[in-house]
Order: structure tokens, then C-alpha cells, then sequence
């Protein structure tokens, strides 16, 4: 959304290392997790079909893996990567 707001923006850092230092991630359990993902994973598709061509190919500044001005469609396209990669850590926590 504020690709879609803003001309350019700079989003701020998600902090994951600070989320895990708090424990954020510690007390996940299986049903939880298993909602969150479905949730989160409906949600960035929903997200994304709903934008047109035009707004999909609007600039946001991405600070990873190097800095550099890219889409809203690279971004989307990297969230869905990272999900990918990162299933198979999902699964093992979740069949764990």
C-alpha cells in the first residue's frame, strides 16, 4: 500500500532479528502458524490480483538484496520467492 500511496517510497526494515531476540517467534504453535501462513499467503494474492498493470509497475525504492529502485511486481514476486524458501522451514516446524 504505500507503493500505492507514495511516489518512490523508502519502507522501513521489518527488524526480524529484533522480533526473534524478543521472542516473537517462540511460543508459534503448529494450528497457529498453520492459519497465519494461509491468512498472510491469501492475503498477498488477493493484494496483488486486485492491482492493475499501471500500479503494479510502480517504483518503490528495496533496500535487498541491493539497493535499487524496482515494482511493486518485483516486490511481490520477491515476497512470493521468500515464501517458498522459506516452506520448508514451516513445514518442519509444523509436522514437528
Amino acid at each position: 500500500m504505500l507503493g500505492l500511496a507514495e511516489d518512490n517510497p523508502v519502507p522501513k526494515q521489518m527488524y526480524v532479528q529484533v522480533r526473534i531476540d524478543a521472542g516473537m517467534y517462540a511460543a508459534d504453535d503448529r494450528s497457529t502458524l498453520t492459519t497465519e501462513i494461509g491468512v498472510a499467503g491469501d492475503l498477498l494474492a488477493r493484494t496483488v490480483e486486485a492491482l492493475t498493470d499501471r500500479q503494479l509497475a510502480r517504483p518503490i525504492f528495496y533496500g535487498w538484496p541491493v539497493t535499487a529502485t524496482r515494482t511493486l511486481l518485483w516486490v511481490g514476486a520477491q515476497a512470493v520467492h521468500e515464501s517458498e524458501h522459506h516452506l520448508a522451514d514451516l513445514r518442519a516446524l509444523v509436522d514437528g
